[in-house]
């Protein structure tokens, strides 16, 4: 039997730990030659995701590189206190933006379940880019 929706959010939690990843190979490396480097995507979800209550327990800035972005997610989703991965960047049409390939194999939910989980609380909309 399926549980009302309303009970269900009451009874669902009202917060939870997001860790941000932000890919951009330009920024990355900037980052590691000791460049000053902005990350204006990175800075900006976490602002969105505290503003709506959420707690974000990390924040990494990361190449677009199909090994990176696997091995993070994957160590990512080991870790206890992490309950949502944010990856913002890398999602162009360009040879070398792969952000969606690496995380087919390691997706546990959906987009849609992160947007129901969002649904009703100060985050009123998803906005994707690509």
């Amino acid at each position: 039997m399926s549980v009302p929706r309303s009970m269900h959010k009451e009874a669902g939690p009202k917060t939870a730990n997001f860790f941000v990843i932000t890919v951009s190979t330009s920024r990355f490396n900037a980052k590691v030659s000791g460049q000053p480097y902005t990350d204006e995507s990175g800075d900006l979800a976490e602002s969105m995701l505290k503003q709506a209550g959420q707690r974000v327990v990390g924040r990494e800035l990361i190449k677009d590189d199909l090994v990176m972005i696997r091995s993070l997610v994957d160590s990512l989703l080991l870790r206890d206190d992490v309950d949502v991965i944010v990856l913002t960047g890398g999602t162009g049409l360009a040879r070398s933006d792969v952000t969606i390939e690496p995380l087919g194999h390691s997706s546990r939910r959906s987009l849609r379940d992160l947007a129901n989980y969002l649904d009703g609380r100060a985050i009123k909309r998803l906005v994707l880019a690509s």
